[in-house]
């Protein structure tokens, strides 16, 4: 389980950049039937062909990557080997529900390192939560997963609670990129590149700083409220209206 300490594993320096990317689905014919918006390809060949493109426009070959989970649907360590061989960069795996083989056979693969899930800090100074599932949600969202059966039950029990830093997850496929503190890096949603760090850093920033100007406004028409209803009593008792 995860500390209150941040990893000092994985620093970078000088040029080298981090990104982050999550749910590839490297093999896995279904997934083009799940997300027909997003992956229209003639074949898992072309599909798997077309992500290594877009990875490796990004990404540098000393750039690290943060893969959070659900890397790839292949059985057969070889071809996972084959795809990380072509894949730009250093690589550690937050490990999903989809990538099934072992610590040792995922480092032998290519990965530099796999992780259940990870604290960094980034850049900015910020600290963020690098887990493949995202936070748990509302009651509503307990319920529908239990009645999805003990499959979903146990996916949502996986779901972190841990919600005093921002996350950066998967697991859902397409939709909204960021949900309160956190941030989904999903290949669908993004055009499957990685994301980079500094992309983070505004999204979070430009989130603080839309939540601190709401705030801003809500105290500033609070005060008026109340002053100008200080304003008009003391009007009323000084200048009373006679019948």
């Amino acid at each position: 389980m995860l500390g209150d300490s941040y990893s000092n594993d994985h620093k970078c320096g000088g040029r080298v950049m981090r990104f982050f990317t999550s749910d590839h689905h490297f093999g896995h014919g279904n997934i083009m039937r799940y997300q027909p918006n997003t992956r229209r390809f003639s074949s898992v060949k072309d599909m798997d062909e077309h992500m290594v493109a877009k990875w490796n426009k990004v990404v540098g070959v000393s750039d690290m990557v943060y893969v959070v989970g659900d890397f790839s649907f292949y059985r057969d360590v070889e071809k996972i080997k084959n795809i990380l061989s072509r894949l730009n960069g250093k690589k550690i795996l937050i490990r999903g529900n989809h990538d099934l083989a072992t610590s040792k056979e995922l480092i032998d693969a290519g990965f530099t390192d796999v992780r259940d899930e990870l604290l960094i800090k980034l850049s900015n100074g910020r600290g963020v939560l690098l887990k493949h599932y995202p936070y748990d949600g509302a009651w509503y969202t307990k319920l529908y997963h239990i009645a999805k059966g003990s499959k979903w039950k146990k996916y949502y029990l996986l779901f972190p609670n841990r919600r005093d830093s921002w996350l950066i997850h998967g697991h859902h496929h397409g939709g909204q990129k960021i949900i309160g503190k956190q941030i989904n890096v999903n290949v669908d949603s993004w055009d499957f590149k990685p994301i980079s760090e500094s992309t983070v850093c505004q999204l979070i920033n430009n989130k603080e700083n839309n939540f601190l100007r709401r705030m801003r406004n809500e105290i500033r028409y609070f005060i008026r409220g109340v002053v100008g209803k200080l304003y008009r009593s003391y009007k009323g008792e000084r200048h009373p209206i006679h019948k």
